[in-house]
């Protein structure tokens, strides 16, 4: 009998330490099925009285699309556009239910979109720029389809 609580008591303390140590190893080990597409591209504007747009990537949720512009020579505004094509020469859909960004300075945004959950919903994203200006100027950046 003695032999036998012994066995228990090993058999149990084992169990429990594989126990916690599959709880604290879980995160580790643990993989988000759908990455996003979060890494930043470089965008350039050459604004002459003409829009301009960054290429097309493809937008995997329903984040926000992240643009942090470095240089602006003057203001101007940006929203999201979506499209189910990624030529370079596709016509995309506004899919920014009004949420429009004036650009007149250095710095990041975070740009509200219905690109990937909206209905209709496309598979690329891309950003939309329009000068405020008819002179000529330009403005760069980096930007990502999909929020850290």
């Amino acid at each position: 009998m003695k032999k036998r609580k012994s066995l228990f008591s090993v058999l149990s303390s084992v169990l429990v330490i594989m126990c916690l140590f599959s709880l604290t190893m879980m995160p580790a080990f643990a993989s988000n099925s759908r990455e996003n597409n979060h890494e930043d591209t470089p965008f350039y504007f050459s604004f002459s009285g003409t829009k301009q747009q960054t290429a097309w990537r493809a937008k995997t949720d329903d984040s926000n699309v992240y643009m942090k512009v470095e240089n602006v020579g003057a203001q101007f505004t940006a929203h999201v556009i979506g499209s189910n094509n990624s030529t370079p020469n596709s016509t995309g859909t506004d899919c920014s239910r009004g949420y429009t960004y004036t650009v007149s300075a250095p710095g990041e945004y975070r740009m509200r979109n219905w690109v990937h959950d909206g209905t209709p919903s496309y598979t690329y994203a891309a950003i939309y720029a329009a000068p405020t200006y008819g002179y000529s100027y330009y403005a760069n950046g980096v930007w990502s389809p999909d929020s850290v």
